[in-house]
């Protein structure tokens, strides 16, 4: 057991494996492989915690490391602007310590990535969601009041006789009654 506290696992595991027969050995087991799993997520390991965890289904302290290992997968897919990946692996956490923002953050950015592609119904519905993160409200109205230019736009280009014969090179939204446009 002081192995263990002190995190000398190689200690820890030569002392066990002399002590085959005693009665707590597959406690200690437990212990030693829950510790190396939560060594291994904090260095990154990911795959290599899952599969220390895999052998201890029914254990509490497995299951609170495995949603540790759903979490951060679900952050470095946010990193890499895999949105719907990490929805997925949040949706593994049955009761995370903070996998609320990281769900907002992930809404956000989904917001933001619909904008670019002209997908402003998703967009505007995605920040509706958001309430007050960051900047979801000011986002939202910017999105409401772009969608509407762009539709104006559409309407009047699809009136014409000839529509590419109308390029509209640039559109600014005024913020206050001064006229300083955005």
């Amino acid at each position: 057991v002081d192995a263990l506290d002190r995190g000398d696992f190689s200690e820890c595991e030569r002392l066990i494996n002399q002590i085959p027969n005693h009665k707590d050995v597959p406690s200690l087991k437990r212990d030693l492989n829950l510790a190396l799993a939560k060594r291994y997520i904090e260095n990154g390991d990911l795959d290599i915690a899952e599969t220390l965890l895999a052998s201890m289904p029914g254990d509490e302290r497995a299951t609170a490391l495995r949603a540790d290992i759903s979490y951060c997968r679900a952050e470095d897919l946010v990193k890499r602007e895999e949105y719907d990946e990490a929805k997925a692996q949040l949706d593994k956490i049955p009761n995370h310590d903070d996998p609320l923002q990281l769900r907002k953050k992930i809404n956000y950015e989904s917001a933001m990535a619909s904008v670019e592609t002209g997908d402003y119904e998703t967009a505007y519905d995605l920040l509706s969601a958001l309430g007050t993160y960051e900047d979801a409200a000011e986002q939202k109205d910017i999105v409401y009041y772009e969608a509407l230019a762009f539709k104006s736009l559409f309407n009047i280009q699809s009136t014409l006789k000839n529509p590419a014969s109308m390029r509209v090179t640039k559109v600014i939204f005024y913020k206050n009654s001064s006229n300083e446009g955005e």
